[in-house]
């Protein structure tokens, strides 16, 4: 009887696992996009601003750009990592809320992009594929911008 019961809890607990870690990082995803979402309207605001550092040059995101790079970050295909692996750091964007987002390209993958996202202390990260992401994003983020001039604050 013992036998029986430790199996019949021990596939409960593999259903109960199977269900509720993909859950997980849908959660994630969900507060992720929320977050951003919300982030990106306050940098829109009168008080709030968008910082893009990229190779050295740091810029001031205006109006469309801030719209463009949200729409970039927060695709419908957006999934959760677990590992770093061998990427390298693009991008960093730093909200007036004080989110920051890394945005990392991977060696292991030629057109994908994780997004490490750091939001009062803890981190999540999140892998996209495909779009040419990275390369919209440097041009969002760049000093003539995608759709208007971006302020620079350092470098060139």
């Amino acid at each position: 009887m013992k036998k029986i019961l430790i199996a019949v809890l021990a596939l409960l607990a593999a259903g109960v696992m199977m269900i509720a870690i993909p859950l997980s990082g849908r959660f994630a995803v969900i507060q992720y996009k929320r977050r951003v979402e919300m982030d990106a309207l306050a940098a829109e605001g009168e008080d709030g601003w968008l910082r893009a550092e990229r190779g050295g040059v740091v810029t001031l995101l205006e109006g469309d750009n801030i719209r463009r790079v949200t729409r970039l970050i927060t695709p419908i295909e957006l999934t959760r990592a677990y590992s770093q692996r061998q990427a390298q750091e693009e991008i960093r964007l730093t909200y007036s809320s004080g989110d920051t987002l890394r945005l990392l390209s991977d060696a292991a993958r030629e057109d994908r992009v994780l997004i490490e996202f750091t939001s009062g202390g803890q981190d999540a990260l999140f892998a996209l594929e495909g779009r040419h992401v990275l390369e919209a994003l440097e041009e969002a983020v760049s000093p003539e911008g995608f759709s208007g001039a971006n302020t620079v604050v350092e470098g060139e």
